[in-house]
């Protein structure tokens, strides 16, 4: 996919190049466009309405000291979750080059060339958590799960306590088949005895029904 090729501003633009590789990543590549300046015909630079994307504000990389920060107003390194961060769900991780810089970031499993990723950092506060990186508009904001996911992410339902229980009602049903199969062979065999013990004793068939 390509962004801001569209209403090309005088002076210098960027044009994002996006592709899609077969191992799943994702890679950027940024085209720096020159536009010269149209011939006077009372047309000023203020008429010309700003563009979502363009080249300031945006979203960018940077490498300080040997590590990578994301520069968005405001300055986020970016950092490797512990085994404690529970992913959102349906993203799996991959790697992007932005500001020709590579990446790790979080796409949608489903949906690998998602406007919308996702990015694991420490703000200047010292507070980690995921970022929402808009690749379009080279936005970067807080990100918030849905409620779907929290739920999911928060139950303490574990997939084995499940299979575990479904296999002792199963386990449960059976004994109480076999406990009834039991019974009833033990009434018959008690009336057989009966009958028998009867029969010793002189008893004829008749008088025993």
């Amino acid at each position: 996919s390509i962004s801001g090729n569209d209403f090309l501003k005088e002076g210098e633009n960027k044009v994002i190049v996006t592709v899609l590789a077969e191992s799943g990543d994702i890679i950027e590549y940024t085209i720096n466009v020159f536009r010269e300046s149209a011939p006077e015909d009372g047309t000023t630079s203020e008429d010309i309405t700003a563009v979502p994307g363009s080249s300031s504000g945006v979203f960018e990389v940077v490498l300080i000291g040997g590590e990578k920060f994301a520069v968005y107003s405001g300055k986020y390194k970016l950092v490797e979750p512990s085994s404690e961060v529970v992913i959102p769900s349906g993203y799996i991780k991959t790697k992007m080059i932005i500001s020709d810089i590579s990446v790790p970031v979080y796409s949608l499993e489903k949906d690998l060339g998602s406007d919308f990723l996702l990015i694991y950092a420490m703000n200047e506060e010292g507070e980690e958590g995921f970022y929402q990186y808009d690749r379009i508009e080279k936005t970067l904001q807080r990100y918030v799960p849905s409620k779907e996911s929290i739920i999911d992410n928060t139950s303490d339902t574990n997939p084995e306590d499940i299979l575990q229980s479904q296999e002792y009602r199963s386990n449960l049903n059976k004994a109480a088949i076999i406990i009834a199969l039991l019974s009833a062979l033990c009434v018959l065999l008690i009336a057989i005895l009966i009958r028998m013990f009867f029969k010793l004793k002189g008893y004829k068939d008749e008088d025993i029904d």
